[in-house]
């Protein structure tokens, strides 16, 4: 179809969850991007899809099922016959990575219900703490998703192994051209203080403005939540599982490692 009209390219938010992915999502939203042209995934992965739809009765009602279809769909022929491209310009994608033990308590918070069903039944009435909580957290969170997601999920979705380009720590960002993606890579702890030029230098885009969450009234666990980060010094053995690992020294300098080992060892300034 050498004659075919061209589309303009997707713009795809591809990251593993709990990352502040959303946030980024409402704020080009908020910009006016087109809807349709926007796309917001957790993987590209067909097997995961195909699960996705097999465990969801109503997955046509879910975005993020429909939005991982149309992204597939949109990658496999970004060309077409006869190398034909599709689609005018690259590809862009966004991808962010955060702090992996912090990423991996959000998401124990938030799939509490899979992990320790009745927890906040139990803790409101009394019969819980949050020391026991934690020793259920170090047992059955997630330890490994996120250090090998990009193996997992990026090189065979997008060919591109984001181990190979060195990251720029100091600025917290990166951004990757190929000849089909634009990618733009970022620690996710830069946003929030993020003002509109620095967001304009991260993302090329100028006007974008990061909204305003309250998550504290959105959440049914935040209360445990808070008074979990306040309380539990996290064991060692833990904070070498996330922190001692090829992912987190790529994406994180010395310095930033040794911080968030502080705040998890709950060391005092």
């Amino acid at each position: 179809m050498p004659n075919a009209e061209k589309q303009e390219a997707p713009f795809i938010v591809y990251q593993m969850g709990k990352v502040a992915s959303s946030s980024v999502l409402r704020m080009f939203e908020d910009a006016g991007y087109n809807r349709e042209r926007l796309l917001h995934v957790h993987t590209l992965n067909p097997q995961a899809m195909m699960m996705k739809i097999i465990n969801n009765e109503d997955w046509q009602k879910i975005r993020h099922v429909n939005d991982q279809i149309e992204a597939f769909r949109a990658i496999r022929k970004l060309y077409g016959v006869g190398g034909e491209r599709l689609f005018d310009g690259r590809v862009k994608i966004i991808s962010l990575v955060r702090d992996p033990l912090a990423r991996a308590m959000s998401a124990f918070f938030f799939r509490h219900a899979d992990f320790f069903p009745g927890m906040i039944e139990r803790y409101e009435a009394g019969y819980l703490t949050v020391e026991e909580i934690a020793e259920v957290f170090y047992k059955r969170h997630q330890r490994k998703k996120a250090l090998v997601w990009f193996d997992n999920e990026f090189k065979p979705s997008i060919g591109i192994d984001v181990f190979e380009f060195p990251f720029q720590k100091e600025k917290g960002y990166i951004h990757i051209k190929t000849s089909k993606f634009d990618l733009t890579l970022l620690q996710s702890e830069i946003l929030w203080k993020a003002d509109t030029a620095l967001l304009e230098k991260i993302f090329e885009i100028p006007g974008l403005e990061m909204p305003t969450i309250n998550t504290s009234s959105t959440k049914p666990y935040e209360k445990i939540y808070k008074e979990f980060k306040r309380k539990i010094a996290i064991k060692e053995e833990i904070l070498d599982l996330h922190y001692n690992q090829k992912f987190t020294r790529h994406f994180y300098s010395d310095e930033q490692i040794e911080e968030f080992k502080r705040k998890a060892r709950k060391v005092e300034e």
